[in-house]
Parts: structure tokens; sequence; C-alpha cells
């Protein structure tokens, strides 16, 4: 994993950088080696599978709910519903449904809605679905430099979340990764990019773009594990906010 540039003390990075690959439970935080805290990790994982969901449930089909939330954490920071779940598990649409709620109740996952005026609309599109530890992601999924990406964007949900922000995501043409509601109104936009580039700036910032048009949202901005900045695109200012930046900002 590249650590995280930018703002930020040596030692404060590192820190993020632990959080980023073993989360913050307390045990796993004080446990020094890499093998001993995976395996609490998974002892965990486990024992919210097997205790909170499919005792508290009475669950009978044991090899499907597994499966499922297996499938929920290959899916964080990605869209998710219960048709997908049923073309991908041969199972059915109000079984996945009944799977994600249990999973939803038991804190393994969170998720935010389609931002719509609309309520059918709203609940007619797919959930983003976060984990909400990303130390337990790490432990299950197996690919942490593969998805440092959606990794970063899952850490700066469970940021958002932790200060009460009601929080859905938005698709058009393009997407905007949160969508922050303050009453009817939109108050806040933003995507967030691990490794902001010219390959990717353009699909970044029109996503944005579309949605402060949309929603008549003056401003916009990017979190990204790199330096702070300000880029113009199609006329509008959009700021580029390194992690540190702005989680003190948000403190």
């Amino acid at each position: 994993m590249e650590a995280v540039r930018g703002k930020g003390s040596p030692a404060l990075r590192n820190l993020f950088n632990e959080y980023m690959r073993y989360g913050g439970f307390p045990q796993v935080v004080l446990t020094e080696a890499e093998k001993d805290r995976m395996q609490i990790l998974k002892d965990h994982y486990t024992a919210v599978i097997e205790k909170d969901i499919i005792q508290r449930y009475s669950v009978r089909d044991i090899k499907k709910l597994k499966e499922f939330c297996l499938n929920l954490y290959a899916n964080v920071a990605a869209h998710f519903s219960g048709y997908q779940a049923e073309k991908r598990q041969k199972i059915s649409q109000p079984t996945a449904n009944k799977f994600l709620e249990y999973a939803r109740e038991v804190f393994l996952v969170q998720t935010t809605d389609y931002f719509s005026y609309s309520f059918t609309e709203q609940k007619s599109n797919p959930y983003k679905v976060y984990a909400i530890d990303p130390g337990l992601y790490n432990a299950v999924s197996f690919r942490f430099s593969e998805n440092i990406g959606r990794l970063f964007e899952n850490v700066v949900y469970l940021a958002l979340r932790s200060k009460g922000n009601d929080i859905f995501y938005w698709k058009g043409k393009g997407e905007v990764d949160f969508l922050l509601r303050k009453g009817t109104r939109i108050a806040k936009l933003i995507n967030v990019c691990w490794d902001l580039n010219e390959n990717n700036q353009t699909r970044e910032c029109s996503g944005l773009c579309e949605a402060m048009d949309k929603f008549h949202v003056p401003d916009a901005e990017i979190i990204t594990a790199g330096y702070d900045d300000q880029v113009k695109f199609e006329g509008k200012q959009i700021a580029v906010k390194n992690i540190f930046s702005w989680l003190r900002e948000e403190s």
C-alpha cells in the first residue's frame, strides 16, 4: 500500500495507514503481531455471522447467508440490490433483502440510498454498501491493495457517518459518492478518489458538476490521499482536499 501523502505528520500518516489496514477495534489496535490482528478480525466476523445473525434470527440456510455476507463485503462502496443478489447467488429477492436487513441491524454493514425527491425512485435504485470497519473488510476480502480506492471511500463514509450526516449517493451521467442533506436541501457534494490524476479527473469532476447544476449546490469537493488543490472544470471551482485537511475541517 502506498502511504497517504500530503498534509499530516509522518506519525499521523502511519496511524491512518494502520487504520486503513486493521480498523479501529480496541483489541486489534492493542495487538502488535499482524497475524494475530487478522485472526481477531476473522474471529469477530465469524461471531457476528454465527451468533448475532444465525442464532438471533434462527436462519436456516446458513450456507446462503454466509455467501451473501461475503458478497456484501465484495461489493463495498459499490451498488447492491436484492435483484443483483438473486442473479449472483440464486436466492430470492425477499430473502436477499431480509439478509441485508440482518447485516445492517447487527452493524456488519451500513448502506446509503440513491438520492431523489421521489421516494419511489429512491427505493427503486440499488443501495451502496459500506463495511462497519475497514479491518473487518480486509480480513474477509484479502484484496487490500487491489481495492484501496473502495476502502478509502469506505473510510470517508465512516467519518461522515460518525458526525450524524444524512448521507446519500447520486448517479446521472456521472456519479457522486456522497450527497449530504440538511432538511430538504443538499448541503454538500463529495467525491472520493485515492489518487486524483489526469486519467480520472474528468470522471470525478463531471459527476460533481452535473449534480451542482441539478441540485443548485455552489460548492463541491474531492477527498484524496494527495495534496490540497483547486480544479476548474466546466466553469466551476471544485476543491481538492487531502484527507487530513478534510478531517480537521470536519472535527
